[in-house]
C-alpha cells in the first residue's frame, strides 16, 4: 500500500530514488518505464508539459481555480466538466460562475445524480 501522504523523505521531490522508502512507488523499476509514454504520445506529452508549466509558474502563487483555468487555456480547452459532491453545492456553483465569467463552457454533475438509494448498495 502506498503511502505518499505520510511520507517524510519525498525522495520523489528529487532525483534520489534510493533514498525512498522501502514501500515508495518510484522505487518500482516500472516506474522508469512512464516516461516514454510521455515523449511518445502527442497529446501526453502536451498534457503533461502544460501541466508542468501550471505548476512551475503558478505554484504558492496562484490558486487552484487560477491553476485549473491556467491549464485549460494551455491545452486549448474551452469546455469544463466536473464532478462534485452534493455537500459542497454552494461552492460548485460559485466555481461554475468563476469558470463562465471567465470565458469557459461548463457542466457540472453531483454525486447524487441519478439518485440511487444507498439501499440499493446494501448500505441501511
Amino acid at each position: 500500500m502506498y503511502t505518499c501522504a505520510h511520507c517524510r523523505k519525498q525522495a520523489c521531490n528529487g532525483d534520489d530514488r534510493a533514498a525512498a522508502p522501502r514501500d515508495c512507488p518510484g522505487r518500482d523499476p516500472a516506474s522508469t518505464e512512464v516516461l516514454p509514454r510521455y515523449l511518445e504520445d502527442e497529446q501526453t506529452r502536451t498534457i503533461a508539459r502544460n501541466a508542468a508549466l501550471v505548476e512551475s509558474h503558478g505554484y504558492c502563487r496562484s490558486t487552484r481555480v487560477e491553476e485549473i483555468m491556467d491549464f485549460a487555456r494551455r491545452c486549448g480547452f474551452q469546455h469544463i466538466g466536473f464532478a462534485f459532491c452534493v455537500g459542497l453545492q454552494r461552492e460548485a456553483a460559485v466555481f461554475a460562475r468563476v469558470l463562465r465569467a471567465n470565458g469557459f463552457t461548463v457542466d457540472s454533475v453531483a454525486c447524487k445524480n441519478g439518485s440511487i438509494p444507498k439501499e440499493s448498495l446494501g448500505i441501511a
